[in-house]
């Protein structure tokens, strides 16, 4: 069975950040399973998602193979989830479905295919597992902010007619900061605790801390950098733009402003940035201050070991 990084990150996420006893990747119910949750109550639900939708311009029920409807029978048969995990000291299910897209959630409707795994992934809970709660989670890295602001509106159109069915399913979207806030940094924060060799997710991020968080305090040019920038220089005039330019969000600042996110996800020793307003900078750590960035101040206790996770978290802004 084929394990993708971030279904792995997943699995990772709902044991050790969610408490979840059991977890099982790339979900999919047997042919052999009862029916355990009532079969017409599905179907009402059903019913009245897909008139709601439909008439919006989302047919969610729709055959990715033709024009035809799916069948209840068909709908339960056939949804998977990226992961299913239940936490029996907690009483709770998770439902959760990954896109590890860098550019973007790269579905053709990427509005209609992730409404389409909430009420499909939630029926099953309900269908199989005889659940009317559960946490039914959709999670990127990357959102292109016009689908992210329709998905938003229509989620609590979903909820809302799952609700009126005696249902509590919570739907959630964890994409951009989210993404990072909740899911990524999370499990950064307890890899050095976790000695599972299955997980992948983990054992690669721990064979890049072999390399990466090493002690050499040398701060060396990129070979691989066009231009030859030294981290320090380039991290500081990326920084400073980014501030002069007003691209970095309040969450993002007050990330930079936190030694545990910039520990975890950056591998700095110091906060990244400093708010000399409401906090001393430590001495010797920091880049003098910059009439343009006020109140902030750079740290400069950089090394080659955090070029590559600097990179990744731009990509993130």
């Amino acid at each position: 069975m084929k394990i993708e990084i971030g279904e792995s990150l997943i699995y990772t996420w709902l044991r050790h950040i969610k408490g979840c006893q059991v977890v099982q990747n790339n979900w999919k119910p047997s042919s052999q399973w009862p029916l355990l949750g009532d079969k017409q109550a599905l179907q009402n639900l059903m019913e009245e998602v897909d008139s709601s939708f439909s008439s919006k311009g989302y047919d969610l029920f729709k055959s990715e193979n033709s024009n035809k409807k799916v069948s209840l029978d068909q709908v339960l048969k056939q949804t998977e989830s990226d992961a299913m995990g239940i936490s029996i000291s907690n009483n709770e299910v998770y439902g959760v479905d990954i896109a590890f897209h860098t550019r973007g959630v790269g579905y053709d409707n990427p509005v209609k295919k992730v409404l389409a795994k909430y009420i499909r992934i939630a029926m099953c809970v309900y269908g199989y597992f005889n659940r009317k709660d559960a946490h039914i989670v959709f999670v990127s890295p990357k959102m292109h902010q016009k689908d992210k602001s329709k998905l938003i509106e229509l989620m609590d159109n979903l909820k809302n007619i799952t609700n009126l069915n005696g249902f509590s399913f919570d739907f959630q979207l964890f994409v951009d900061n989210d993404f990072q806030k909740e899911i990524l940094n999370p499990v950064l924060g307890k890899i050095k605790s976790i000695a599972d060799t299955s997980e992948l997710f983990t054992r690669s991020v721990q064979l890049l801390h072999m390399f990466y968080n090493c002690s050499s305090k040398q701060e060396v040019t990129n070979p691989n950098n066009g231009n030859g920038t030294r981290i320090g220089q380039y991290a500081r005039q990326t920084l400073t733009a980014l501030l002069q330019s007003n691209k970095l969000t309040s969450a993002n600042i007050s990330n930079l402003e936190d030694p545990t996110f910039c520990s975890n996800t950056l591998g700095m020793n110091y906060p990244v940035l400093v708010d000399v307003r409401k906090n001393t900078p430590e001495k010797g750590r920091y880049y003098k201050p910059d009439r343009s960035i006020e109140p902030y101040v750079i740290c400069n206790d950089w090394y080659e070991r955090n070029r590559a996770r600097f990179d990744a978290w731009l990509t993130t802004i």
